[in-house]
């Protein structure tokens, strides 16, 4: 059933014009990037891997806002959307990075990220 239904909807899809493919296409693609987004952020196990992406972010009064990567109306349909009034005063998570490359590939197996996971 579920492989009937694939090719039916690569069908459709495959005979819009082009106008249509591609907005759409961008649209899909951005539900997929917001929902992977949000799992890695919300989930604290996921979120041991993904924290190396967020150590230049925002700190935690904007956590669990802003998923979208370029479709911001994503953000407001599902809740998420954040709007400061002003610049953040600090960014990054609560722990350092690691120095070297080794040790950040390692970060995500160790004490230091099991107990900041998502706990600030």
């Amino acid at each position: 059933m579920c492989a009937v239904l694939r090719v039916q909807i690569a069908a459709g899809a495959a005979g819009l014009p082009i106008w249509a493919r591609l907005p759409l296409s961008l649209i899909v693609g951005e539900i997929g990037f917001y929902w992977g987004h949000r799992l890695r952020l919300e989930t604290p196990l996921l979120w041991r891997f993904h924290a190396i992406h967020h150590w230049r972010h925002a700190r935690a009064d904007r956590r669990d806002r802003n998923y979208a990567s370029m479709l911001p109306f994503m953000d407001r349909i599902f809740g998420t959307v954040y709007l400061p009034k002003s610049w953040p005063a600090e960014y990054g998570v609560d722990a350092p990075p690691p120095e070297n490359l080794v040790d950040q590939l390692l970060f995500p197996f160790s004490a230091n990220a099991a107990a900041d996971s998502r706990s600030g």
